[in-house]
């Protein structure tokens, strides 16, 4: 799911979370960069302070923000972060941090994979390797590794790379838009967000996960105080 956040004014660079994923407790975004740059690392900061600073409403408490985890998941590094595969970042000073709310956290192709595999490896680990792998033959062994889950990603990756699955995934769509499907998807985005509004989640929270613009929101706000 894309999440657009809208400027603030003429001149402001918009930005786009690849993935939101909203928790009781926190929201994260999750990122991929195939190379990783001085250029990636400022979007990397940007992103965290414009998604995080987007979910709460006009007037809301900013110590009611829920926590903004950014995971970046990067290859190819070109500028000096941590050496390890895994690392952490919060706002700090010296020894004392000055908040949890926000968390940048990053996840190095490059190092897992000059790793040699070691038969107990963590999950997460095994999939970085998937992600990571640079042949069809290691990412199919790095699947089988991963077990069930793995094995059914990769069995749809590799069928988008065969001509007659791909052919067949673009009538399957016609029929979907022939067919109606996709409208009732729309009804269901609109359900979710009256679910959500009855809860008193964020305007920007909700079109994050519906799709549906402030201005639909609005009308569908006005529908339920009938």
């Amino acid at each position: 799911m894309e999440t657009t956040l809208e400027k603030t004014k003429d001149g402001d660079k918009n930005c786009r979370g690849d993935i939101l994923i909203y928790m009781d407790d926190c929201i994260i975004n999750l990122e991929l960069y195939s190379t990783f740059d001085d250029e990636a690392l400022s979007k990397v900061i940007f992103y965290g302070e414009r998604i995080s600073g987007s979910l709460l409403d006009v007037g809301e408490k900013y110590k009611k923000a829920k926590k903004f985890v950014s995971i970046n998941i990067i290859d190819n590094v070109k500028v000096k972060v941590h050496k390890e595969w895994q690392s952490k970042y919060r706002f700090r000073y010296l020894e004392h941090e000055l908040t949890d709310k926000m968390e940048i956290q990053f996840l190095r192709l490059d190092k897992v994979r000059k790793n040699d595999y070691d038969e107990g490896e963590s999950e997460l680990i095994i999939l970085l390797r998937f992600i990571g792998a640079e042949t069809k033959e290691k990412r199919d062994d790095y699947a089988e590794k991963g077990g069930e889950y793995l094995m059914s990603v990769n069995y749809f990756l590799n069928g988008f790379m065969d001509d007659e699955f791909s052919n067949t995934m673009f009538t399957m769509e016609n029929k979907i838009k022939e067919t109606g499907i996709a409208e009732g998807k729309e009804e269901r985005n609109v359900e979710i967000a009256k679910s959500m509004l009855d809860k008193n989640y964020g305007i920007q929270e909700i079109i994050g996960l519906t799709g549906l613009s402030k201005k639909e929101l609005k009308k569908i706000q006005k529908e339920m105080k009938k």
